[in-house]
């Protein structure tokens, strides 16, 4: 009884139940059939403002429709253009559903996102189809949550249209993934790419498991245990360490591989390896508050004495480190800190003194090391290629120059060869 005529706010307090559902099925009734009288009164007007000759104005006669659409609805002139997209497709590309707006039975939000994941079908005859089968599933298709109702609609759009395959052929080839940013801050680097939807459900899984493993005591919060859970599955570990610091937990025993995977060379300073962890770097960041103004007690009627001023303690050596194999990046001290206090190995280079020449032309195990250390790239000029992968040359070619510390260094496999084969 409520589909033809909205009853007013004020009668609703004496209204029944039965009632009050009514209104709210014959309202939306009726909110339905008014949206469909509304877009095809905006199609009409479009229809009446358009001319052949001002097709390719700069500011058209579409243009001109919207705006002039947009100051009768209170929108703006984009929302207006969607409304007259949104008109003309329910009559020309599927009038079968807007009768059935027009007759109240869908809700326009339905029908919006149906055009919208439709709109990429040319195909009359797909269309034609595609119509068809929309209108005997929208009654169901209403229950649905909107995740649901987009995979529906899409899966009778790539069972129907021709061209689906052809452009997820197309957002396949698109896949990427990218590591590092110029603007990523000191012990962060930034990760983003697209992931075929397949891989991304399994990561997705997986990340899941992962950071429901440890307890209920890690101070990481979920986005943090996602981030370390990716440094997990890079090391070829599934599962994630604990950080609480209970000893008894099983979590905490377990190594993930994010630390251990990693071995340390310290060249000549032991002092990087004297920095603690910092406890603040998991957790939700905090922000110091600054502490209430004491009151100042009364002054003395004769000064006393002044001690003489302590000296001021040495400021805190905190030595970072760089991982030579990704961009030299910078790894700070309490991160260097916490890579150590979580397994990774330590070998300190200290005796220098005592790594001298080499006699013949390859040098020592020691030498090795040391120079690749010393060098952590290759040594022309601009190359930032690791020196874990270069080779060790001579500055002077041997025998003429000496397999000695101060003799040789680091060049990739490129650079060794523009050496050697420039003029």
């Amino acid at each position: 009884m409520y589909d033809s005529v909205v009853p007013a706010v004020a009668s609703l307090a004496g209204a029944g139940d039965a009632d009050l559902v009514d209104i709210v099925r014959g309202c939306g009734a009726a909110a339905a059939r008014a949206e469909a009288v509304k877009l095809a009164a905006i199609v009409e007007l479009w229809e009446r403002r358009r001319r052949p000759e001002r097709a390719r104005w700069a500011c058209d006669d579409w243009d001109a429709t919207a705006a002039e659409i947009g100051c009768a609805l209170n929108i703006s002139s984009g929302r207006a253009s969607g409304q007259m997209d949104l008109g003309l497709a329910l009559r020309d590309r599927f009038p079968r559903l807007g009768r059935l707006l027009a007759a109240g039975q869908v809700p326009v939000t339905l029908v919006t996102t149906i055009v919208f994941r439709a709109a990429l079908v040319v195909d009359p005859a797909v269309l034609a189809r595609l119509d068809g089968v929309f209108v005997d599933a929208v009654r169901a298709w209403g229950l649905l949550s909107q995740k649901k109702l987009e995979t529906a609609i899409d899966a009778w759009i790539e069972r129907y249209d021709p061209d689906a395959v052809r452009r997820l052929r197309t957002g396949m080839a698109g896949r990427s993934f990218t590591l590092g940013d110029r603007d990523d801050r000191t012990g962060l680097t930034s990760a983003f790419g697209r992931l075929a939807t397949p891989d991304a459900a399994l990561l997705a899984h997986r990340l899941g498991v992962m950071v429901s493993s440890v307890c209920e005591d890690d101070p990481r919060t979920m986005d943090q245990r996602r981030a370390d859970s990716l440094g997990a599955i890079a090391a070829g570990s599934l599962v994630l360490s604990c950080r609480c610091s209970t000893t008894d937990c099983p979590a905490a025993q377990v190594d993930d591989g994010r630390a251990s995977s990693f071995r340390i060379g310290v060249v000549a300073d032991r002092s990087a390896l004297d920095a603690s962890p910092d406890p603040q770097m998991h957790g939700d960041p905090t922000h110091s508050q600054p502490e209430p103004e004491a009151r100042q007690p009364e002054p003395p009627s004769e000064p006393a004495a002044q001690p003489d001023p302590a000296p001021s303690p040495a400021p805190e050596r905190r030595t970072a480190a760089v991982i030579p194999g990704f961009g030299c990046a910078i790894v700070p001290a309490p991160l260097l800190a916490e890579l150590i206090a979580h397994g990774a190995g330590v070998r300190v280079l200290d005796n220098i003194e005592a790594i001298t020449a080499t006699d013949g032309y390859r040098p020592s195990a020691a030498l090795d090391r040391f120079v690749r250390a010393r060098d952590l790239t290759c040594r022309f000029p601009g190359c930032d290629r690791a020196a874990v992968f270069a080779d060790i040359d001579h500055t002077q070619p041997y025998p003429h120059g000496a397999t000695h510390p101060a003799g040789i260094k680091c060049y990739c496999r490129k650079h060794d060869r523009q050496r050697h084969c420039s003029t």
